[in-house]
């Protein structure tokens, strides 16, 4: 019996050992797999923390390209108001109506010039682009902002049209404002 018995616990011990292998072995398998889906898991989150930063550079590049973009467009629209402003200042102060509307003409080719009115310091129109205000001759209360400027104004309109507004002196004395709607959303305007 003592060898039966010696036989079992041999039995009982191998079975323990193989048992002991087939644990230490399924644990170091769990283990690897918790280590694999660890790192797979920060890649992912790395991943996405460079997609989002990538995101975010290109969103602030495309803010800076639109901020430029906006501020080239004011400044453009500055200068061709400035220029056309003091291109008509003998004109405006004599009142001279066929220069005037020859030269709105002119500049309205401007595809972003959207609006162009003349008027003097009592709201009355030298010329405009709007032929009802034409064939009205005077402004109503929407002017007041145009004939209270003191030098270039400037605000924004509907859609992408910027509005300024300036006076025209002569012999220091102002003798008409000029109202010009401008489009400063479009990179091409001709198409």
């Amino acid at each position: 019996m003592a060898t039966a018995q010696r036989v079992f616990w041999e039995t009982v011990a191998v079975l323990a050992f193989i048992a002991f292998l087939g644990l230490a072995w399924f644990l170091s398998g769990y283990r690897a797999e918790r280590k694999l889906s660890a790192a797979e898991e920060g890649h992912r989150r790395e991943l996405a923390e460079q997609a989002e930063n990538h995101r975010d550079e290109l969103g602030r590049r495309d803010d800076e390209r639109a901020a430029a973009a906006a501020a080239q467009a004011q400044s453009e629209a500055e200068a061709v108001f400035h220029g056309y402003a003091a291109g008509i200042r003998p004109a405006a102060a004599a009142r001279w109506r066929r220069f005037l509307n020859s030269t709105r003409d002119q500049l309205v080719t401007n595809p972003r010039v959207v609006f162009l009115h003349v008027m003097t310091p009592g709201g009355y129109i030298l010329t405009s682009t709007d032929p009802d205000l034409v064939a009205s001759g005077r402004f109503d209360e929407t002017a007041d902002w145009v004939t209270t400027a003191e030098a270039l104004v400037s605000r924004d309109g509907e859609g992408d049209v910027l509005e300024l507004a300036g006076p025209i002196d002569e012999g220091g004395q102002t003798v008409a404002f000029v109202w010009m709607g401008y489009d400063v959303g479009t990179t091409d305007p001709g198409g």
